[in-house]
């Protein structure tokens, strides 16, 4: 399933299933790092939920690929329209003879918008004997009495959208029924506490984990720029423009729009440079104090100069949808690279 046919899915269930999202072998491994996490979890991040469940907050570094999973980094980029991190990860035990969960929801929109996506890796089947989630279709938009369980083996991976009504089934089985999920929301909403920076964590773990107000944590911008230039082609490029001798060729404003989605107090400027021989429109981002960060300005040939500018409005920006999905494309392959460095 592509990320079209899940948006897709999204906007109108407010929920979708990708089967077996973890070949067996991304299972095996995941199932065990798993049964180390709760082995080794500390008490205080253990609590017992109403019904028979217990839910343990996963804070060590062993299960982050989870989150950094590449598809689901790409449609949070899609549905959230800004800079998310990791609002909570853990693990979910749904024990035999529990009881079903009440329906619920996990964040109300924000108007129209989405404001949380939410995902459940399913480490055993879900079945609708065993506590799988059931979710009322739509209901993130409209009252709705319909209600569906998500039945997938293991492996399988949930996405829903956190206003959609959900809630697990009783566990009438005789086994355990285990789950890892998660969140994103805005950054400046998050309340998942931050773990201690480890060596073995990527730079996107961190930021994911850490508060807004934690620079310590941030993206450092030379990674960020290393990230951003191994993510350009003429597929993220103003009109497809191409260049192997000039990779930055027409990658400025995608370019400023993904500094400006981790370093959301920095602006963009508009402005033309004077090249020596013409004119050329240029976007760039600058800090309140007028220190300029330009990570595209190699474009221009040595002894180019600013001629005008200004700062443009980060709330009325009017891009057109090929400037989006430019802006898009970019940021998706960033948070991927930035995922395993």
């Amino acid at each position: 399933m592509g990320i079209d046919s899940l948006e897709a899915d999204l906007a109108g269930r407010g929920f979708a299933v990708l089967e077996k999202h973890l070949d067996d072998a991304a299972l095996a491994q995941t199932r065990c790092l798993h049964s180390e996490s709760i082995a080794t979890a500390d008490p205080a991040h253990r609590s017992s939920g109403a019904g028979g469940s217990t839910r343990v907050h996963l804070v060590e570094q062993h299960l982050d690929a989870l989150y950094l999973d590449q598809v689901l980094l790409s449609l949070a980029v899609r549905v959230l329209q800004f800079p998310f991190g990791l609002s909570a990860f853990l693990s979910r035990t749904v024990h035999p003879g529990a009881g079903a969960q009440a329906l619920h929801v996990d964040q109300a929109r924000d108007g129209d918008a989405m404001s949380m996506l939410g995902f459940i890796y399913m480490l055993d089947d879900f079945r609708a004997d065993n506590g799988a989630t059931r979710f009322v279709p739509g209901s993130h938009r409209a009252p709705s009495s319909e209600c569906v369980v998500a039945t997938a083996p293991a492996g399988s991976l949930i996405i829903y959208d956190g206003a959609t009504l959900h809630g697990f089934r009783a566990n009438t089985g005789g086994a355990d029924r285990r789950s890892i999920q998660g969140a994103f929301v805005a950054r400046a909403e998050r309340a998942f506490p931050s773990p201690p920076r480890r060596a073995g964590r990527t730079d996107l773990a961190r930021y994911l984990l850490s508060n807004p107000v934690q620079a310590e944590n941030r993206v450092e911008m030379s990674y960020l720029a290393q990230a951003i230039e191994a993510s350009w082609d003429h597929r993220t490029a103003y009109r497809g423009v191409s260049s192997a001798a000039n990779p930055a060729l027409g990658q400025c404003y995608p370019t400023a729009r993904v500094v400006q989605w981790f370093f959301p107090e920095l602006e963009i400027a508009s402005g033309e440079v004077w090249t020596g021989t013409s004119t050329e429109d240029h976007f760039w981002n600058v800090r309140s104090d007028g220190k300029v960060i330009d990570l595209s300005w190699k474009q221009f040939p040595t002894g180019s100069s600013v001629r005008k500018f200004r700062v443009l409005d980060r709330e009325t920006p009017g891009n057109s949808p090929p400037t989006v999905a430019r802006c898009e494309l970019l940021l998706q392959r960033v948070l991927v690279n930035l995922a395993v460095s």
